[in-house]
């Protein structure tokens, strides 16, 4: 199943099941230095959205913002990708996935 994720204002899309197929996206990249790796961020030049991302921590990976899929109904989470992070008044279910790095 395909599925598209869109910024904002529509000009930058990205399909999860092949390659970015994108309008204009500019790039800003983050350093996180207590887990030494890069980050690139692709956003919509025209609305500043940022649609998907890279990590060098994950080179085989693309992060893709879930609010962006406006169209398709994302079904229900079932993993915390950063639970270390999460406000301690934040409950999630017992049952979901933890990462904890």
């Amino acid at each position: 199943m395909q599925r598209t994720a869109r910024c904002a204002c529509s000009a930058a899309s990205i399909t999860v099941d092949g390659e970015p197929a994108s309008g204009e996206t500019k790039i800003y990249g983050l350093r996180n230095a207590a887990r030494n790796t890069d980050q690139q961020r692709h956003f919509c030049a025209t609305c500043g959205t940022t649609l998907y991302w890279y990590t060098s921590g994950r080179p085989d990976m693309v992060g893709i913002a879930g609010g962006c899929f406006a169209e398709e109904d994302m079904g229900e989470p079932d993993l915390s990708a950063t639970h270390k992070k999460k406000f301690g008044w934040v409950g999630l279910p017992e049952a979901w996935q933890k990462i904890l790095d």
